[in-house]
């Protein structure tokens, strides 16, 4: 491996700059261990296929793809397909339980106003 290039460093730093947030995310409980564990385990593998792209060209001939790039770029579009499904399927998770709560205020709020009413004539 020769001189570094300027974009593994511009990755490297930006991988950094991503585990710090990650880090910061955990110290504020905001994010669990285990799902940091896999972000940091994420941000390795990514690593090592900036700086060793002969990684990368090994796993494209296990799958069966031509280069070490295509293989990182597949692999990274499929996971991007995986997080916008999570994020889809929480969302709807999310309106259906807004909806449900919107609802039941709704109803509680005609009970108790037609309660103070008093009888109807």
């Amino acid at each position: 491996m020769g001189r570094p290039v300027i974009m593994q460093l511009v990755l490297s730093l930006l991988a950094a700059i991503s585990v710090y947030r990650v880090a910061l995310r955990v110290r504020a409980r905001q994010m669990g261990r285990a799902l940091a564990g896999v972000w940091c385990s994420g941000v390795v593998v990514f690593l090592l296929f900036v700086w060793h792209p002969e990684f990368a060209t090994r796993v494209s001939d296990f799958l069966g793809i031509g280069r070490g790039v295509d293989a990182a770029l597949y692999i990274g579009v499929a996971l991007l397909f995986y997080g916008v499904l999570r994020i889809i399927i929480r969302l709807d998770q999310q309106d259906d339980t807004l909806t449900k709560l919107v609802s039941e205020i709704a109803l509680l709020h005609d009970a108790t106003r037609n309660s103070d009413l008093g009888p109807r004539k």
